[in-house]
């Protein structure tokens, strides 16, 4: 009996196709699929040069999936910036950067962390992403070289999502700004295969799996800075 003699067909909804089905991949792994696509998709929004210099602005789960995945698309320099490494979570970000083999970790919050940047590409790097509040796009003036491109995805629902931008300095140095959403699923079969593959290693970005029902204390432990946790999990049991 076909499908739609049986109300199947009738009684699916419209995305259907947008499902994938995955196996070699636990739960806690696979869950970093969709946050993982647009890591990807950032990435080749940003159209690295080859052996092109990249920095990643913002150290959580994406900035440093993101950092990652540039490496692996090719980028002879990847650094990365984090804030806030007094407290444990900043502390455990950085680290694990430099455990991802990100080619520099910068603390953006020291004066003049910039020139670390400057020291190695005195005219700025070819792109970068912003993973991070809007207003870190200024920050990201401030190391772009000319002809460069900023992609950033970095939101503030909290009013700080308006920035001043002086036109002229993007005008006179062709400076790129590209806005990014995540996209649909369509990255989901390659962001699968990276994390199979170990590319992207899934325990190096999942450092905490809780009981749903500790949601609460993390997310304010994640706020306030008090856990080293650099990406938890939540499942109806924890294991």
């Amino acid at each position: 009996m076909p499908p739609s003699a049986c109300g199947i067909a009738d009684s699916v909804q419209p995305g259907h196709n947008s499902l994938i089905k995955y196996e070699g991949l636990d739960y806690t792994e696979a869950c970093l699929t969709e946050p993982l696509s647009v890591c990807l998709n950032a990435v080749l929004t940003s159209n690295i040069p080859f052996q092109g210099s990249v920095a990643v602005l913002g150290c959580g789960p994406l900035g440093l999936m993101t950092a990652r995945v540039a490496k692996l698309h090719g980028a002879a320099f990847v650094a990365i910036t984090g804030v806030n490494t007094q407290s444990p979570l900043g502390r455990a970000r950085l680290e694990r950067a430099e455990r991802l083999g990100i080619d520099r970790v910068i603390d953006a919050g020291q004066p003049g962390w910039e020139q670390a940047i400057k020291d190695k590409f005195p005219g700025g790097v070819d792109r970068v992403i912003v993973s991070a509040p809007p207003e870190s796009i200024a920050d990201a003036l401030k190391i772009v070289g000319y002809g460069g491109r900023i992609t950033f995805f970095g939101l503030h629902f909290g009013g700080r999502n308006t920035i001043n931008v002086d036109i002229n300095d993007l005008i006179f140095r062709k400076i790129t700004l590209q806005p990014f959403f995540a996209e649909p699923a369509i990255n989901f079969n390659v962001s699968i295969e990276l994390l199979k593959k170990g590319l992207v290693p899934a325990r190096e970005i999942v450092s905490h799996i809780h009981d749903v029902r500790d949601a609460r204390r993390v997310f304010t432990a994640i706020v306030e800075g008090t856990e080293p946790i650099i990406k938890a999990v939540l499942l109806p049991q924890a294991c």
